[in-house]
């Protein structure tokens, strides 16, 4: 039953340009940056410390009329800031500095068809940043200082094939991640810039967590001799582990022996581990420097959400906190360390505090072969809890999981009438290296009957409508979305599948270049398409898309370097072939990620899966 009393929560509040996100503070203290609107599209703003508490003071430093600006970096003299950005969604990110003082910018990179990232940033060198580019090579990234004065560039390392580097104090590359056949890995290290690399450790493919493609090896002590990094080596999940190159002592820093460490922070001057970041039901925290528990305790108590620490001066006496919730976005606080204040400096969506955005619960299960699962169900206010409309929302990844917070799509369909299920089948990250590993070669299989006992599981208790099931999913959720109704017909209603792969050997086929340092990990998790062919065409969703029998809504980025058009193509050709309703949107100009185009594409995307959903489950939409 529906909740006509719940007030409608407009798209444009959940999908709309985003109000104020990102904050960061200057190395020197003085000045806070952030991305905002600026006439509809995400650029940079600064604002004063002392002016802190209105944000309605900042100034715009950049004005991007496209595309907008989303990932940004305060260069270490604290006199500019780096940006991001690439064309249209092809992931051809080239870097920009920006004059704070006079606004002005120029391209420190400008390559085309080649990937610039940043890998170091050091208080100790104002004029030098570390980037990694796959211009010799599409498929890796050498490694280059980048002088910010002049946009010059001199080689470091050329890459032989690593898929991560670690960085030392001093800007230089020291480590780096081998890909073995079969999908393990083996950690390179060498004493000094331009020595031999020499292997020290191996990782079989469920030890390493490079699979997850994060942080894996994360920094170097400041004498350069230990390098800290993440691995479920001789551990049931992911910690954090120093290694000391001259003992060869491999020791744990922080861990838990059923959740992976997420992150680390440690201290810029110092080089030592500080907060753990470990995502369970909720995120949890471990100290590894026990003298910040007077900090924790202090942050912890600002908000009901959950904290991260995404910022921080020189002088570490302002840290920068990003605050989450199940209902709110992110509320941005400046933390002083000496007083023990903190000042709200501005929500990420102020706006939804007119609504009453749903609340998000944990849940777990057992699959059908015993295996706990774990996820979150979102109610719809005001609408019971018995006998609704629901849709499954599918994580991508699928090394990847869902956490405790804020997510829009669920936020948006929950105020629309449905229970919203987010599933972290078998295969995602956060749960240890023997469930990662149980989503090994199962693409179709095993994870795909997770998904469906947690279907079963929410209509087994009365909370589902068994005739009124449907699916939500990107990239890999897209594909588990074509695989459940194609392989399950008359489960669903209908089906959202965006970016979705129809065909698994023509996937693996045409992966990106600059990700032929994670083709072992991928060709072992999923199947090889030279040697595995026929397992891969068999989980083809395309191959029996004629049994199909829910209307299907397809989403694709008409620049998606990673899902192209040819599985849009194939699934289209085999949907109209046995005239099965369907419709389809490529959206222009947008790569793999579908949210990461114009407002009015976001706003437009989010009003055809409404309509769609509402014409086929019978929820609520706006106008």
């Amino acid at each position: 039953m529906l909740a006509p009393d719940v007030t409608l929560i407009p798209r444009s509040v959940i999908f709309g340009g985003e109000e104020r996100s990102a904050l960061k503070v200057s190395p020197d203290g003085a000045t806070l940056a952030f991305v905002g609107p600026r006439d509809g599209v995400a650029n940079i703003f600064v604002l004063p410390v002392e002016s802190a508490g209105d944000a309605s003071k900042a100034r715009p430093l950049t004005a991007d009329v496209v595309r907008g600006i989303h990932e940004y970096w305060w260069a270490p003299d604290g006199r500019h800031v780096i940006y991001s950005q690439d064309v249209g969604g092809d992931e051809n990110h080239q870097l920009y500095l920006t004059d704070v003082a006079s606004g002005e910018t120029r391209a420190l990179t400008s390559l085309d068809a080649v990937q610039a990232l940043v890998l170091g940033v050091d208080r100790r060198f104002p004029d030098t940043i570390l980037v990694g580019i796959n211009d010799r090579d599409p498929s890796v990234h050498d490694a280059y200082h980048l002088t910010l004065s002049t946009g010059a560039l001199e080689l470091v390392a050329q890459n032989p094939g690593y898929s991560r580097w670690g960085v030392d104090a001093e800007l230089n590359v020291r480590a780096g991640v081998a890909q073995l056949p079969g999908g393990g890995c083996e950690l390179h290290v060498r004493d000094a810039a331009g020595a031999e690399w020499r292997p020290v450790l191996q990782f079989s493919q469920d030890e390493s967590f490079e699979v997850s493609f994060s942080v894996f090896p994360m920094w170097f002590s400041a004498d350069g001799r230990a390098l800290y990094f993440l691995t479920s080596k001789d551990a049931p999940a992911a910690r954090v582990v120093r290694y000391d190159l001259e003992t060869k002592a491999l020791d744990t820093v922080v861990g838990d022996p059923g959740y992976d460490v997420r992150f680390l922070t440690y201290n810029p001057a110092t080089y030592e581990p500080e907060i753990a970041y470990i995502p369970k039901d909720r995120m949890s925290y471990a100290l590894a420097d026990p003298a910040l528990r007077r900090d924790l305790d202090a942050v912890a108590a600002l908000d009901e959400g959950d904290f991260m620490l995404e910022s921080r001066d020189d002088a570490d006496r302002l840290w920068v906190l990003q605050v989450t919730g199940d209902r709110q976005p992110g509320a941005y606080y400046l933390y002083d360390r000496q007083t023990g204040d903190a000042q709200l400096v501005f929500e990420h969506q102020p706006a939804l505090r007119a609504y009453e955005p749903a609340r998000m619960e944990p849940f777990s299960f057992t699959a059908r072969d015993g295996l706990e699962i774990n996820g979150y169900l979102t109610f719809p206010p005001g609408a019971g809890r018995q006998d609704l409309a629901l849709v499954a929302k599918v994580h991508g990844g699928p090394a990847d999981r869902n956490t405790w917070g804020f997510e829009p799509w669920g936020q948006l369909l929950a105020n629309r009438g449905y229970l919203v299920m987010h599933v972290n089948f078998r295969g995602s990250t956060g749960y240890g290296k023997e469930f990662l590993a149980a989503g090994h070669r199962e693409w179709g299989r095993a994870m795909h009957h997770d998904v469906l006992d947690a279907i079963a599981y929410a209509v087994d208790r009365g909370y589902a409508d068994a005739d009124r099931l449907a699916m939500f999913g990107t990239s890999y959720g897209g594909y588990e979305t074509l695989v459940t109704a194609a392989f399950d017909p008359g489960l669903l209603a209908c089906a959202v599948a965006g970016t979705a792969p129809a065909n698994l050997v023509t996937l693996m086929r045409n992966l990106p270049p600059y990700w032929g340092a994670e083709r072992a990990y991928l060709i072992a998790a999923v199947g090889d398409p030279d040697t595995d062919e026929a397992l891969l065409w068999e989980r083809s969703p395309v191959r029996v898309a004629d049994r199909i029998t829910a209307p299907l809504l397809l989403i694709y980025g008409e620049r998606d370097p990673r899902v192209t058009l040819e599985e849009a193509d194939q699934m289209v050709a085999a949907l109209s072939a046995n005239g099965i309703d369907h419709e389809l949107v490529v959206l222009t100009d947008v790569g793999h990620t579908l949210t990461g185009g114009t407002n009015d594409q976001r706003l437009d995307l989010a009003r055809r899966v409404e309509t769609f959903l509402a014409q086929h489950l019978g929820g609520r939409a706006q106008a």
